[in-house]
């Protein structure tokens, strides 16, 4: 993964909180998560590749993959990182301490 493909990893997941939003106007934290998750895609130009790397060496079992999809879920709702990069050194934290 580089850093588009973070960003794409992003803007999906925005996309997604769009769809709901649309299915569910009385939430407004869909659309917050929504845009919250734009910044992150933007954000993700600036992370440097060593950093995706370290995340991406992380990522290889079902565990790994859960933690990332529910971080994922959570941006904009329960978690609020301010960057693309914090989210991946919260990711890096969380796996790290697993193991």
């Amino acid at each position: 993964m580089d850093q588009d493909g973070l960003a794409e990893i992003f803007t999906d997941q925005a996309e997604w909180r769009r769809q709901k939003a649309k299915e569910h106007p009385e939430d407004a934290r869909n659309l917050e998560a929504a845009r919250h998750l734009d910044m992150l895609a933007q954000s993700a130009k600036g992370v440097d590749q060593s950093l995706i790397t370290a995340a991406e060496e992380l990522y290889e079992d079902i565990p790994d993959i859960e933690i990332w999809n529910e971080m994922l879920r959570q941006v904009g709702v329960w978690t609020f990182p301010s960057s693309a990069e914090d989210f991946l050194r919260e990711f890096i934290s969380k796996r790290s301490s697993g193991r």
